[in-house]
């Protein structure tokens, strides 16, 4: 099927945009083509759906061409498949390369039924382009959710979804993803939609429901032959095993990553860095300070994510002059997303504990503000560890006591007690 026939309702704002722009009345149009002027009104206000012989004929009695071959049409919708297929392998050069080509042709893709598809292309590229989360035209688009087809309709909601989660709305973002996830018109749509759920309940820390739904997740991507993105959900139940303290669990995960590591180069560097952070967050759980700074010292960017907690693992292997040099490079660093300034901020009063400034209530108010951002247990309860010191010294007992608490609650949902065992930080 080339089109969706309710797609073609879609159109009506379009040509009322074009026929005003170019100073024809309504009546003048209805008469020219032979259509009562009140279904053309029904038509530009997306009441009505028209057949495709009738819209042709309004753009054309306009002085706009309406592209409707099928052979042409056909020609596009292949181009599009092909979008979708190099989206669903993260191949950001083919991406990049069907862009263009869809680009190219944007005139008659407006122009055409296959207008809703191609705006939804340019919404797809956009996020995943990373290069803008607002929710533009996909608002737009939601007042016409019920003339989408069932596959635009799901990708509607994996759009939505994907950047709300962007945009750090994850609870909002569940709502889209559960119920692209519920469709199963395409399967690269749905696999996809299972990912980015399970990314969003990491980030909400609901472990228990993160572990399900990647390695649901991963599964999927092994049916659809797609190593990086099975490889990225088995990275996520690695870190969801370590935060849950099943270290024995996640050794076993390590072993079986290694192997895809060691004998293939051509993996995105990204999921990389990712193992290697958390095989630190392993080897930190498991108090051996010195193998955590080993798998950090093998990641070569320097996020204030890794400066940080490199200048953690240096204090705690008694490496003081180390600890502020990482320390002292923290804020300095590139910020690259807001959730740095967490890091930022925990820099700040760490610098303060180990006397080398005075403590900064606006790093307090930050690292408060943001300390839920970061789902690892450890950073997270040695953050709350700075923030208690800074408390304590401010003679602020109350919010340390809430802060206590509130963390305790996460815990226990999580069942951190009872995996952690006897074992401190």
């Amino acid at each position: 099927m080339l089109y969706h026939k309710e797609n073609l309702r879609l159109l009506g704002r379009m040509f009322k945009n074009r026929r005003e722009g170019r100073d024809y009345s309504l009546r003048g149009v209805a008469r020219s083509v032979g259509v009562a002027h009140a279904m053309i009104s029904q038509i530009e206000n997306c009441r009505l759906t028209p057949h495709e012989e009738t819209i042709a004929q309004l753009f054309e009695a306009v002085g706009s061409p309406f592209y409707r071959d099928p052979q042409q049409l056909r020609k596009l919708r292949r181009v599009l498949d092909a979008f979708y297929e190099a989206i669903y392998q993260a191949s950001e050069d083919d991406v990049e390369m069907y862009f263009d080509a869809l680009r190219a042709e944007a005139a008659v893709f407006l122009r055409s039924p296959l207008r809703v598809s191609y705006l939804l292309a340019l919404e797809t590229e956009r996020i995943f382009s990373g290069r803008d989360f607002r929710l533009g035209i996909l608002d737009e688009l939601e007042d016409y959710y019920d003339h989408l087809s069932a596959e635009q309709r799901q990708l509607f909601d994996l759009l939505k979804g994907w950047a709300l989660y962007e945009q750090g709305r994850h609870q909002e973002a569940l709502v889209y993803l559960e119920r692209s996830c519920e469709r199963p018109e395409s399967k690269h749509y749905h696999a996809l939609s299972v990912s980015l759920k399970a990314k969003a309940l990491d980030q909400l820390d609901w472990s228990h429901q993160t572990l399900k739904t990647a390695d649901t997740a991963s599964k999927l991507h092994v049916e659809l032959n797609n190593l990086p993105r099975k490889v990225e959900m088995n990275l996520l139940v690695l870190k969801k095993h370590i935060d849950l303290w099943n270290l024995e669990t996640a050794e076993q995960h390590i072993q079986g990553l290694r192997q895809v590591f060691e004998g293939t180069q051509d993996l995105d560097h990204a999921l990389g860095r990712r193992f290697y952070l958390y095989r630190a967050y392993h080897a930190y759980a498991r108090e051996d300070f010195q193998e955590a700074l080993a798998h950090l010292e093998r990641i070569h960017d320097e996020t204030p994510q890794l400066l940080f907690f490199k200048g953690y693992l240096s204090h705690q292997l008694g490496r003081v002059r180390d600890a502020l040099v990482f320390l002292e490079s923290v804020s300095p660093a590139k910020k690259k997303r807001l959730k740095d300034d967490l890091y930022i901020a925990a820099a700040e009063l760490f610098l303060w504990r180990l006397k080398q400034r005075e403590p900064s209530a606006e790093a307090s108010e930050t690292l408060h503000r943001c300390i839920h951002q970061t789902t690892n247990i450890f950073l997270r309860i040695f953050m709350i560890g700075l923030l208690l010191a800074y408390y304590e010294y401010m003679e602020d007992f109350e919010t340390a006591y809430q802060l206590l608490r509130k963390q305790y609650e996460t815990d226990v949902e999580n069942n951190f007690y009872a995996k952690r065992g006897s074992k401190k930080h």
